[in-house]
């Protein structure tokens, strides 16, 4: 009985941050999209049936879906099923943006990542008080959001150049960490207080804005070289192409 209380209890722990991540992220990418005129179709945190959904006035369906491991916003485009039908009524879907403003939209998720760990950095150091420099007054803001944003930049520093030396082979296979033991991992954490599980979740955050700028395709890194692509070229990459990829 304690096992299966722990286990369910590293699940909670594990699908709180989960969510909280791929919150930020999507909203990351809905905010650029929005600010840049596109049609967001659907706003999805999690995969598989449908727990809570709501239409807004705009016509984006926001979903809350059972299994939180990922996300994504469905944007109007020329080519998708979903705007070919109301593509007469659509003036500007993402297809027919520029591809600085592409790049602007796939770049707004990683930053949300970075943005999010920031926030609780920041947090943490309010609730820690480690620094005599920060309080209510305007100078504390800044001297807060100084060091919450250097503390930041250290953060995906470190984590790119591990993620770097693992591609070349500085860090065996076997050191990494797997869903089951991410799980364990979370659960472990959460136990030892909201203050650690927060310390936690900035971190993972920054490492989910760094692996979703490499360039691979389905990632926004991917999309970005593909955007560089475009742009070198002077001619989008062939759908078959991008199919392949």
């Amino acid at each position: 009985m304690h096992l299966l209380t722990a286990g369910v209890f590293d699940l909670a722990s594990f699908f709180a941050v989960a969510t909280a991540l791929v919150l930020a992220h999507e909203l990351g990418h809905y905010i650029a999209a929005a600010a840049n005129g596109v049609p967001i179709t659907v706003f999805s945190i999690g995969f598989g049936p449908e727990l809570v959904a709501y239409t807004d006035r705009k016509g984006t369906r926001s979903t809350l879906c059972a299994l939180p491991l990922g996300g994504y916003i469905k944007m109007a485009e020329a080519d998708s099923d979903t705007a070919t039908a109301t593509l007469r009524e659509i003036d500007d879907p993402f297809e027919r943006k520029g591809l600085l403003r592409k790049a602007i939209i796939a770049l707004a998720g990683p930053l949300a990542n970075f943005a999010f760990a920031a926030l609780l950095i920041a947090a943490l150091i309010v609730a820690v008080g480690s620094s005599p420099e920060v309080g209510l007054s305007f100078g504390g803001a800044a001297a807060l959001s100084g060091q919450a944003l250097a503390l930041t930049w250290q953060l995906c520093r470190d984590t790119a150049g591990a993620v770097f030396h693992f591609m070349i082979g500085g860090y065996p296979p076997h050191q990494l960490v797997g869903p089951i033991r991410l799980v364990e991992m979370t659960g472990a954490v959460a136990h030892r207080g909201l203050l650690v599980l927060t310390g936690m979740t900035a971190i993972l955050s920054v490492n989910l804005g760094i692996t979703n700028l490499l360039p691979i395709p389905t990632l926004d890194g991917g999309h970005l070289l593909l955007y560089l692509t475009e742009a070198v070229r002077g001619r989008p990459v062939g759908r078959q192409t991008q199919s392949y990829a």
